[in-house]
């Protein structure tokens, strides 16, 4: 019990003192040796005893000092491995030793690697603080080639988000549900149980919704233009009116007790205000005609 007190004491004291890899043991006998509790610690066993576990204690150092920089490189891998490999099929038909030998053989190589001599453990590479390239020999360690097959993984689960908003984009192109103004809210049980709706992010789904209503808003507002052009005969009268006369409401009602029954004019049901603005802009065109109130603008 006392010497485990005493060499909890003694460990406590080096974490304390000796934090870099690279401390000399007669340094940290020079620095430490006043201290009771390396005295005791001596006491009980001994220089040799005492050295065995300085050094315990710089190999642990050198460990962590290790497995921090590996880890650095392994975060660095996967952006290298997207640059320096082109395509996500080169990565997914290669294993990982064809993936390193693809890397070695790269004219960009040296970019991202280094070598390091022949008789220099690529662990002994790490001391040269301006080398921020991964040493090649790094490739060889299980963390690599399992950073490799989460890089694989990662690419195989983009593909599919890819493939899924594809076919949710479609799904909303072949519904005839999903109509100018509706919400997501309203339309979402029609695609439950639907593979590329359950598997995309609410985000994702709620983003090609969106774009999806945008491009049919668009449509149905050129396609609601349309039919007021072809009702020109409607609109004719309105030409006479002299610029400072008005528009009365009886004059909209007219306008849209004929107009009210067409599709193009419908599907904007849920978006009148948007329609009459349409309305009101052609209105204002007839009534006083300048080329950006044009329908056609900026190609009139």
């Amino acid at each position: 019990e006392i010497m485990d007190a005493a060499s909890d004491a003694f460990m406590r004291l080096i974490r304390v003192h000796v934090t870099d890899c690279h401390a000399m043991w007669s340094q940290t006998v020079k620095k430490l040796n006043s201290h009771k509790e390396w005295i005791h610690f001596v006491q009980l066993f001994g220089l040799d005893g005492t050295q065995r576990l300085f050094r315990r204690h710089i190999k642990k150092l050198k460990d962590e000092q290790l497995a921090k920089q590996v880890a650095h490189y392994m975060e660095m891998l996967p952006d290298v491995l997207h640059e320096l490999v082109p395509g996500f099929n080169t990565l997914t038909d290669m294993d990982w030793t064809s993936i390193q030998q693809y890397l070695k053989s790269h004219p960009n190589f040296s970019q991202y690697f280094f070598e390091r001599p022949e008789d220099l453990p690529w662990s002994e590479c790490l001391e040269d603080n301006e080398e921020t390239r991964i040493p090649f020999d790094v490739l060889d360690t299980s963390e690599a080639e399992t950073v490799f097959k989460n890089h694989i993984n990662v690419l195989q689960q983009e593909q599919k988000r890819l493939e899924w908003k594809k076919q949710f984009k479609q799904l909303l192109e072949d519904t005839g549900y999903v109509t100018p103004g509706k919400h997501l809210s309203e339309v979402r049980v029609l695609f439950m149980g639907r593979e590329c709706f359950e598997a995309l992010s609410e985000h994702d789904c709620q983003q090609i919704y969106d774009a999806h209503q945008r491009e049919l808003i668009e449509n149905a507002k050129h396609n609601f233009q349309e039919l007021l052009l072809e009702h020109a005969d409607l609109f004719y009268h309105f030409k006479s009116i002299a610029p400072t006369g008005t528009i009365t409401q009886d004059d909209i009602k007219e306008i849209t007790d004929v107009l009210q029954d067409d599709f193009r004019y419908k599907i904007l049901d849920r978006l009148d205000q948007d329609r009459k603005l349409t309305l009101f802009q052609h209105l204002g065109f007839i009534h006083y005609p300048i080329r950006e109130h044009c329908p056609a603008f900026p190609n009139c």
